[in-house]
């Protein structure tokens, strides 16, 4: 009888350890071209079958401090925050229709989803610095996410100051890697350009792909929409 009890529990133990590994947490990280409208309906209906399967944690290539307005709009019950945002972003790629409509669709069909902004401090003298305002207003200045909020404004004072490529990327790898370590656990997926999602570069910089794989392995899994 003892003898059946032993492997019973040593099958319970085998079959938990092939469920664990079944459920191995990936990034599904997603390369393209800024404001391209066909490429963003792919990632829109993209994100629906991953939110459809449970998924809730979106990474973008955003300022941390953008991200967190956008899951404000989020619950909220106009688009008065987007279109500040938006308003910031005149004269990037990101100012242009297809994105507000890009956003929208996100809000409508997915309205869990959590954004989590991995790249430099873009627009920082705007959305940057309105974000820590609105902090302190709320008194939170002594709290993780202002302290946050104004390291991603840093970076990008000396991304703007330096142009170093290389401090760009390694910045967006130590970003992502933050916010992925964070939730503990589970699956995400993320949209970047591709130059940032390609192992190699052109111009010698080690691109953020090739430094995640060396943090992660193959957990990473990338897809240059752009060839797909």
């Amino acid at each position: 009888m003892k003898r059946w009890i032993a492997l019973l529990l040593i099958a319970a133990v085998l079959l938990a350890s092939g469920c664990t590994a079944a459920r191995q947490d990936r990034l599904y990280l997603y390369g393209e071209f800024h404001a391209n409208d066909e490429l963003l309906q792919r990632e829109l209906a993209l994100w629906k079958d991953y939110y459809a399967g449970g998924m809730r944690d979106l990474f973008v290539e955003l300022p941390y401090y953008t991200a967190q307005y956008l899951n404000r709009w989020m619950q909220a019950d106009n688009d008065r925050i987007l279109m500040e945002v938006y308003a910031d972003w005149k004269g990037s790629a990101s100012y242009h229709q297809n994105v507000l409509d890009f956003y929208r669709g996100i809000k409508a069909a997915c309205p869990e989803t959590v954004f989590h902004g991995t790249d430099v401090g873009h627009q920082y003298n705007s959305t940057g610095y309105r974000y820590l305002r609105l902090l302190r207003s709320e008194g939170k200045r002594d709290t993780e996410e202002y302290r946050l909020a104004s390291e991603n404004i840093d970076q990008g004072l000396e991304f703007y100051r330096t142009q170093d490529g290389e401090f760009r990327e390694n910045a967006m790898t130590q970003n992502l890697l933050r916010e992925y370590r964070a939730l503990g656990g589970g699956s995400v997926m993320g949209i970047y350009g591709a130059y940032h999602t390609s192992m190699t570069s052109d111009d010698g910089v080690q691109t953020m792909a090739s430094r995640l794989t060396e943090a992660l392995g193959d957990s990473v899994i990338f897809h240059d929409l752009r060839k797909e």
